[in-house]
């Protein structure tokens, strides 16, 4: 067992120890109080200076890249209203619209809709305030959690973070799910209430959180207090309830404005054709083209957050006891992206238009916009590049067990080089992250954040010429 101990704690799964070191807990746990950082965490004005830097690079990138005739275009009002963001401005101009079963704007939620209606801005004005809603939210998170400046670089500089600076919902979602999660560290009711409501009249919610939070309820105490009363109570009064009054708000809004209080569920199902079943194997993702790529390494982040899921819910089940060290926020954190991958994989229709392939497949369109843009993946983030490092001799397993995976994208990629190749592309993307995390070498960290700018610029630019970057 003590083998088996050392093993996980080497890959990173937790800090775990062969003694009961975990105590049982109380119904209802104690407020958290902050672990002692693995770095001296700069103070609430140094981690403004750090976003602000971070962001002052995006634009110069941005603009660098535009100068130099690397991309073709700068944010302007067409660009930026595109995809969903069409559908928010529709709401935000009119108020719902239903088409029975095709796309409409009955199928997104509306407070960010709303915000935009009440604040009367362009599309490019929603997308400046969107950037500083972000920021702000994203500084509250860092004087709460405390990562190293470079964490928080190479969060920023993914390629897909610049969702919040385009006139969708994510930076609302972002700054919301942050309320909920601080006062989820602190213990206070309210904020987690607010936070909680707000997150649920913003984005749907309920499949992702509520099985993130109610499992974060459960593994931080012996299996055998799982079940009791004052667990459920504070599930039911925490969690459900505001969760649960967000879904029935937007229920009676569309009731009163479409007819149908289910006008979101039946536009989804009907119109875009997410509804259950089980995922189709090869998983349509793993293409040539470089977007393909980015999707099937946003699965293998899925992946590597269920892994870390499931070592703890065995743990827990076996032992009664998950990690000593591990804080609340981080299960919730793992369970949420776990959530994401479910979603992707059971939830995605088998859309039969694929342009790399003559078969139904289960589509990995919305991976990108489910897996980055969101709090959770920077705690995910906090969680691995702010502990202590594993060895490096288990890169070798960790580069083992993803060639297994990339069988899901292809049966047969081992069995030409041209095959290997395309799929390595992605292992290629994500070795400089495995390596800095085994090696902690910071100058590596540090080139990584403007070689993710740049990708992050180029989907930008996708997104506004139309291309499907979800």
């Amino acid at each position: 067992m003590d083998g088996n101990i050392q093993g996980l704690n080497a890959l990173g799964c937790g800090t775990f120890s062969p003694d009961p070191i975990l105590s049982p807990r109380p119904a209802t746990f104690r407020a958290w109080q902050p672990l002692p950082p693995v770095h001296h965490p700069p103070g609430p004005y140094r981690y403004l200076l750090y976003l602000l830097a971070y962001f002052g690079c995006f634009v110069l990138t941005y603009y660098g890249l535009y100068s130099l005739g690397y991309l073709d275009r700068l944010p302007t009002e067409e660009g930026l209203v595109k995809w969903d963001a069409g559908f928010y401005r529709s709401i935000a101009d009119k108020g719902y619209e239903y088409a029975g079963g095709q796309p409409a704007s009955a199928g997104f939620y509306p407070l960010f809709a709303y915000i935009w209606r009440l604040t009367g801005l362009s599309g490019v004005g929603i997308s400046l305030l969107n950037a500083g809603v972000f920021l702000a939210a994203l500084w509250g998170l860092c004087v709460t959690l405390r990562p190293h400046p470079l964490t928080l670089g190479l969060y920023f500089s993914l390629p897909f973070v610049f969702f919040f600076y385009t006139p969708l919902s994510e930076a609302w979602f972002f700054a919301f799910a942050t309320l909920a999660i601080v006062g989820l560290l602190r213990q206070q009711r309210w904020v987690v209430f607010a936070g909680l409501l707000l997150s649920g009249l913003t984005r749907p919610t309920f499949l992702f959180l509520i099985p993130a939070l109610v499992g974060m309820e459960l593994m931080l105490r012996p299996p055998r207090e799982a079940l009791g009363w004052a667990v459920w109570r504070k599930i039911l009064s925490w969690y459900l309830l505001p969760v649960g009054l967000a879904a029935a708000t937007v229920a009676v809004i569309q009731y009163l404005q479409v007819g149908d209080a289910f006008a979101y569920y039946r536009t989804q199902s009907e119109g875009w054709g997410r509804q259950f079943g089980l995922p189709v194997f090869p998983l349509a993702g793993g293409g040539e083209n470089f977007l393909s790529r980015l999707r099937t390494a946003n699965v293998w982040i899925g992946v590597l957050a269920a892994a870390f899921g499931l070592t703890w819910l065995v743990r827990w089940l076996v032992r009664g006891r998950i990690g000593t060290d591990l804080r609340p926020v981080e299960l919730v954190a793992v369970i949420y992206l776990c959530m994401c991958l479910v979603s992707i994989l059971f939830f995605n229709p088998e859309w039969k238009w694929m342009m790399e392939g003559e078969y139904g497949a289960t589509v990995l369109t919305g991976i990108n916009r489910y897996l980055q843009p969101n709090p959770f993946l920077f705690i995910f983030m906090i969680f691995l590049f702010d502990r202590p490092r594993g060895p490096l001799l288990y890169l070798v397993p960790l580069l083992l067990l993803t060639h297994l995976l990339w069988f899901a994208f292809d049966f047969d990629y081992y069995e030409h080089i041209r095959k290997y190749l395309v799929i390595s592309y992605v292992t290629f993307m994500i070795l400089p992250y495995w390596a800095y995390y085994y090696l902690r070498w910071k100058p590596l960290g540090y080139a990584i954040i403007p070689a993710g700018l740049y990708f992050q610029c180029l989907m930008f630019v996708m997104f506004m010429g139309g291309v499907h970057v979800d």
